[in-house]
């Protein structure tokens, strides 16, 4: 519900602007606030603990001219003990566009943290 309030407005503002995520969404995906795709994500305990768990979600997005210019990388605390947001979401901007080269941004990120 949190996400589902905070994204939609700012994600439709880049839609106006002539943006929008590389990758269209798959009948079988599971997509939160309109444009965060479960598929297009990786949690790992090891960057928390359950009352403080880290997800990070990768959106490519392409501009007018249907150009790949980089990828946003969204990162999304939460708890597995109780209903809790531990810290606020944080937004990177990264201009790789290549699934392998995101995955390594995210690892590169969070284990140097």
């Amino acid at each position: 519900m949190y996400l589902d309030k905070l994204l939609p407005p700012a994600w439709k503002e880049l839609e106006r602007e002539g943006f929008q995520s590389a990758e269209k969404a798959r009948e079988d995906d599971f997509i939160i606030a309109g444009c965060l795709n479960f598929r297009n994500s990786i949690e790992k305990a090891k960057w928390g603990s359950p009352a403080h768990e880290m997800r990070v979600f990768w959106i490519v997005i392409e501009n007018q001219q249907q150009q790949k210019i980089g990828t946003f990388l969204f990162e999304l605390s939460h708890s597995h003990v109780q209903f809790n947001i531990p810290a606020p979401p944080k937004l990177t901007i990264f201009h790789g566009i290549n699934k392998m080269e995101i995955i390594k941004e995210i690892l590169s990120l969070k284990e140097n943290s």
